[in-house]
């Protein structure tokens, strides 16, 4: 049984969290480019088969203004939204850490912690270590089984 990792365990708990920040910031931003990126092929896609689709010169004309006129809304809408997003959340962060007197982010993370309600562990809190994603199929099928069974004797029971 070896070490677990921890925040704890760990050498530099500063770099290691600084590290992780810049992961999960990395793969939001992937995300959210990815997403907006599909989007706005998709509706690209769906332009042109409208324009193919027109018989007249001028109704694809119409059409083809109409939608460069949509498409420049939807990217201004996007820009915007995005904006005030991140403009707001950092505002708000930023407004909790100066009405919260921390000097540091460790600081913050206490002051926050001990103003947060506690989220009390369970008992049995199961299994988190499995060798493969059949060991994981495997001890997920066996515990579905075992509330079946639970959920059945409960029944008959009353």
């Amino acid at each position: 049984m070896g070490k677990e990792p921890s925040i704890e365990n760990s050498e530099n708990p500063k770099s290691e969290f600084s590290s992780n920040a810049v992961f999960m910031i990395c793969v939001g931003s992937v995300a959210s480019v990815l997403g907006f990126g599909y989007s706005y092929l998709q509706a690209k896609r769906n332009e042109i088969k409208a324009i193919t689709s027109q018989d007249t010169p001028q109704a694809v004309r119409e059409q083809m203004a109409h939608m460069k006129e949509g498409t420049k809304l939807a990217s201004r809408a996007l820009a915007y939204s995005w904006l005030w997003s991140i403009g707001g959340v950092s505002l708000l962060s930023y407004a909790a850490w100066k009405l919260s007197g921390a000097k540091s982010l460790t600081e913050f993370r206490q002051l926050a912690g001990k103003s947060l309600p506690v989220i009390p562990k369970s008992g049995n809190q199961g299994r988190n270590n499995f060798d493969s994603l059949k060991d994981l199929a495997d001890y997920l099928e066996a515990e579905d089984e075992k509330n079946k069974h639970n959920i059945v004797n409960a029944e008959s029971s009353d």
